[in-house]
């Protein structure tokens, strides 16, 4: 299944503030630089883990329907639309009666409802579209304490080591970092 960000997250796991009192940054001087490492660390760590942090709309697409559709970067929200092309090449939208959504399991899945069957679809290519609100919720203190650890590890180890990378001066993403961050890794089947 392939996504993509359709909305990005409104605010960032980690603050300003916080990244510079870990980093022991008094002044204002290199604020713009911090403020890209947030969100360069919390894209990496998102991507590690395969989850999403701050609420954010994700859109997947699909091929075909399936009894079970487990939804890549958990934890699932809410599902908003499927639509899907119809045998015609018309984009339909899918009635949610047809479908459950399971947001207790990870990842979160679209189950086919009860007595139900999926509308058949034209046999293309990203016939199926789903668009999903993913994320622990929209505050930084919504995030897992283990996370913002990780990605202030991650800040620190970006900051501390901007310059150009070379055979001389290439560094690995510090062990804690990728050690914290599998506590609940979502590995992709």
């Amino acid at each position: 299944m392939e996504w993509k960000v359709t909305t990005a997250p409104a605010s960032e796991p980690v603050t300003l503030a916080e990244a510079k009192l870990y980093l022991r940054v008094d002044s204002s001087a290199d604020d713009d630089l911090i403020t890209e490492l947030i969100k360069t660390a919390r894209q990496w760590c998102e991507g590690y883990q395969n989850r999403a942090y701050i609420q954010q709309t994700i859109t997947a697409y699909r091929d075909a329907f399936a009894s079970q559709m487990p939804l890549p970067m958990p934890p699932l929200v809410s599902v908003t639309t499927i639509k899907y092309y119809d045998t015609a090449g018309v984009q339909q939208t899918l009635d949610s009666g047809y479908y459950d959504v399971d947001t207790t399991t990870e990842p979160g899945r679209i189950i086919l409802g009860h007595s139900d069957s999926w509308p058949t679809v034209r046999g293309h290519h990203h016939d199926i579209e789903i668009i999903y609100l993913a994320g622990y919720g929209d505050e930084t203190t919504d995030v897992p304490e283990y996370v913002k650890s990780a990605m202030k590890f991650l800040i620190g180890h970006l900051y501390e080591h901007r310059e150009m990378v070379s055979e001389l001066t290439l560094k690995e993403v510090p062990f804690a970092v990728k050690s914290l961050l599998s506590i609940d890794r979502i590995v992709p089947v």
